[in-house]
């Protein structure tokens, strides 16, 4: 039987056994695993703010809580805790009401711990941190701290949502300006809407993501036989690498197989996919859409179209810039501001009564696989983690999913009810904009 792991040669056993061990002195004393660029900001923020409200305690408060950290500085007091969750409360604009919400203030509170933690080495006892939890919501607090309890507008984008998207998309001239740029954002519109990734699974999400998205490495393409030999059926296989607080885990990754449907090329991404394979010169056998939908030779058997491995790295959503005054298309990938530009104008040029946000179409899958699937599927298609609740605190619908007149009663058409309250969640809420009625309807 071969073995399943790598032999190492000899020669690089002995390198390693006479490697020298390092120097204990140079060891440091406390490790912690490393956190996300976008963490450490915030831990950063949390001490800037933790500093300036110690300088607004009195100098006869005693003992003074510390501003410099290191391992011999102690946790603060309860009453320092409590007094510094007020402070956040203060200083905090609420972006729904005047006051945040005290989930804002919690997940502040939450990232000042661990901020403490890596900097000193000793964590906040759990009591002093259960009882900063439930101090938020004693009525002593809340008296001289009236915290929201709004929550987020969260729409839903149909399926009949995109398409309307995807129409405008195809035909616009204002928003983009190459075709080729077109089949980029059709594509990662239309394969956000089915896969349900977030947009930092397809564009470069900040600063600190740079060059994290969707690559051409990522993307395989299949010819498979049907009953028209000279008329394959044409599947892509995509896997997105990029998953939210995962990225430094290449274990962690999901795929999914998508199929060409030829009787609705305009909301198939698979048809986008192979426009940007032509456009990027990508697949090293077919040159036009024509070659490869209709071949002159029969397929016969499945086969995958070879895509030119020096492009591998090449990002699908890229960077337009003008050059003498005319749109070029760069190498730079695209970033998530562009991408929810072109999908937040391009929904109100629909017609839409509100516009699409990028999670919108992440939310009408979370929904679906909710219904149709097993909890261990929909934590596979929403990358969510085995003990993640972030499904029941921003994805799950408040609409019932019972229709409780008919459960009790047994009148009333159930699946109507339903799915006429699920249309007036969704970005369009009338999926027809005014944009694509007719004439007489608009003059009226």
């Amino acid at each position: 039987m071969a073995p399943c792991f790598r032999p190492i040669p000899a020669a690089e056993q002995q390198a390693r056994a006479e490697a020298p061990l390092p120097d204990v002195q140079l060891l440091p004393e406390i490790a912690f695993k490393r956190i996300s660029a976008g963490a450490e900001e915030e831990q950063e923020r949390m001490f800037k703010r933790w500093v300036a409200y110690v300088g607004k305690l009195s100098p006869t408060t005693e003992p003074v809580p510390a501003t410099v950290l290191d391992q011999l500085t102690s946790p603060p007091s309860r009453k320092h805790l409590f007094g510094f969750v007020g402070y956040l409360a203060k200083t905090t604009t609420g972006k729904l009401d005047e006051w945040p919400t005290r989930g804002t203030i919690q997940g502040y509170m939450w990232s000042f711990y661990g901020m403490w933690h890596r900097r000193t080495g000793k964590p906040i006892p759990a009591e002093d941190k259960h009882q900063a939890t439930q101090w938020l919501g004693d009525p002593r607090f809340l008296s001289e701290h009236p915290l929201s309890t709004k929550m987020r507008d969260k729409p839903v984008a149909s399926h009949a949502d995109i398409r309307v998207l995807t129409a405008v998309l195809w035909r616009d001239s204002q928003l983009i300006l190459l075709p080729h740029e077109r089949a980029q954002l059709i594509y990662g519109v239309l394969l956000m809407a089915i896969s349900s990734a977030r947009p930092g699974e397809i564009v470069v999400s900040s600063k600190h993501h740079l060059g994290q998205c969707l690559t051409w490495k990522d993307h395989r393409l299949f010819m498979c036989p049907s009953e028209n030999p000279f008329r394959p059926d044409i599947y892509a296989h995509v896997t997105m690498e990029w998953l939210k607080g995962m990225r430094d885990d290449e274990s962690k990754y999901r795929s999914l197989v998508l199929k060409c449907d030829p009787l609705n090329l305009a909301n198939c991404p698979v048809f986008a996919l192979v426009c940007c394979a032509i456009a990027d010169g990508v697949m090293l056998d077919y040159d036009t859409g024509a070659s490869l939908l209709q071949p002159t030779h029969p397929v016969t058997e499945m086969r995958e179209i070879r895509l030119d491995p020096a492009k591998a790295k090449l990002a699908l959503l890229r960077k337009v810039r003008s050059t003498n005054g005319r749109p070029v298309m760069t190498t730079e990938p695209m970033t998530t501001s562009r991408f929810r530009y072109v999908v937040k104008e391009g929904s109100l040029k629909a017609g839409f009564k509100r516009h699409m946000p990028l999670y919108a179409s992440r939310r009408n899958v979370a929904g679906k696989a909710d219904s149709q699937a097993s909890e261990a599927i929909r934590r596979l298609c929403m990358a969510h983690s085995a003990h993640s609740k972030v499904y029941e605190s921003s994805y799950q619908s408040k609409l019932v999913p019972l229709d409780m007149q008919h459960l009790v009663s047994g009148e009333g058409e159930a699946d109507v009810r339903r799915t006429l309250l699920a249309t007036t969640t969704t970005c369009a809420s009338d999926r027809r904009p005014k944009n694509f009625l007719g004439l007489g309807h608009r003059r009226a």
